[in-house]
């Protein structure tokens, strides 16, 4: 009797993981990188700003370096590209500097997350909009990974 209650415990945590997952599907196919010039037109001047920041060019800063053409060779670029570039590994984000050479940077959406749905609401929509972006970006989930002294 414990067992078929324990099979019938088993099989209910299954369904609530399963339907869960299939629940948040759409929501994360939805989500999607959509690169800092969808963000200039209404942000000018953090965009103008963040030119002149050193994320911006994050990847050109490790993308011939000996470390990181290791790494590659590997199969580890993933330790570096995950922080140096925008959306590495999720959709729509970063796949190679021919694909998608908007994102090889950390960019806008590297910090407040994919942008699409942001994008795609209207401007007098503001509350809406407001809560559709990462408005307080964790930075330690870079900064914290490793020293790049030595």
């Amino acid at each position: 009797m414990k067992s078929i209650g324990n099979i019938i415990l088993f099989i209910t945590i299954i369904v609530l993981c399963v339907s869960n997952t299939i629940a948040q599907s759409p929501k994360e196919q939805n989500v999607s990188y959509i690169g800092p010039g969808a963000c200039e037109p209404c942000h000018k001047t953090q965009s103008e700003n963040f030119r002149k920041n050193i994320h911006f060019k994050a990847y050109k800063d490790i993308k011939d370096d000996e470390r990181f053409v290791k790494l590659i060779n590997d199969g580890k670029e993933v330790y570096c590209l995950r922080c140096h570039v925008t959306g590495y590994g999720e959709n729509g984000g970063f796949v190679d500097e021919e694909t998608t050479p908007e994102l090889a940077k950390v960019g806008c959406e590297s910090c407040h997350g994919p942008g699409n749905e942001h994008a795609a609401i209207k401007m007098d929509e503001k509350k809406l909009k407001r809560g559709s972006i990462q408005r307080k970006p964790d930075c330690g989930k870079c900064h914290k990974i490793h020293s790049h002294d030595g």
